[in-house]
């Protein structure tokens, strides 16, 4: 693999044992707040909204970076019904009413 890379493996190994930097660190502190408030909200938050959340919690950070972190870790906001009807599901089916469509457009034609 390092001579693939062009790297001593001299290099590479010094590489795997370096420590977390510091950015790496805060990423994973970030990280987990990110967690606990997208639990909180039952998993329905998106980074927009845990970004105000991580805000009014006093943490400076970046709406872009919350949005980083939850990429990569694979957090999504759910989406679907927030169990409110729409206005198509309040109007009645032909089915209840009676009248089908088809039957009222052949009588006006008289061809039915």
């Amino acid at each position: 693999m390092c001579r693939v890379m062009r790297v001593q493996r001299s290099g590479y190994y010094a590489w795997l044992k370096q420590p977390v930097s510091a950015q790496g660190r805060e990423d994973l502190r970030l990280l987990g707040l990110i967690r606990s408030f997208y639990a909180e909200s039952g998993g329905l938050y998106g980074s927009p909204r845990i970004y105000k959340d991580l805000r009014e919690f006093g943490e400076r950070c970046g709406e872009n970076r919350v949005a980083r972190l939850m990429r990569q870790d694979g957090i999504r906001a759910q989406r679907g019904s927030s169990g409110h009807s729409t206005r198509q599901d309040l109007r009645p089916s032909s089915h209840q009413t009676g009248y089908s469509r088809h039957s009222a457009s052949s009588s006006l034609t008289g061809s039915g």
